[in-house]
């Protein structure tokens, strides 16, 4: 079953991402597992990253790379490649609490991690997240 697809335009060539295998849960209910039902990327027909043993989640096409959040590495954050599957890149550094709930605009990257809203809009080897300060509005602390 395929558990997320993206579609975009790659050197004028339609591709379709998909991640398959993947349980119904999200990665933080079974963090660092490693069996059989861990999520498989595959861009239009390769299976891209095999190397990253972990749970993969939230898979779409970023500026160029193809982003996905994974725990490979103990804890959930956001890394991306190349669509050939090299480069491989991570973008935060997530220690206590997994990264969730990626989405895109095509450009940037919007997350949550513990409670907080993140945004990750340069995917160079130098760029980092930010926190992002929102106010909620209501008569409620």
């Amino acid at each position: 079953p395929v558990a997320d697809i993206a579609v975009a335009d790659i050197d004028g060539e339609r591709r379709t991402l998909l991640l398959a295998g993947k349980p119904p849960h999200e990665p933080a209910a079974w963090k660092r597992y490693r069996g059989g039902a861990m999520g498989r990327m595959w861009l239009h027909g390769t299976r891209l990253v095999p190397e990253v043993y972990g749970h993969l989640d939230s898979v779409m096409f970023v500026d160029g790379r193809i982003a996905f959040l994974s725990d490979h590495e103990g804890v959930g954050n956001l890394y991306s490649c190349l669509p050939d599957s090299s480069d491989l890149r991570r973008h935060t550094d997530h220690a206590d609490f997994y990264a969730r709930h990626a989405a895109t605009d095509g450009s940037r990257v919007v997350y949550q991690c513990a409670g907080e809203l993140w945004l990750v809009d340069d995917f160079s080897p130098a760029g980092a997240p930010r926190r992002l300060d929102v106010r909620l509005g209501g008569p409620r602390a």
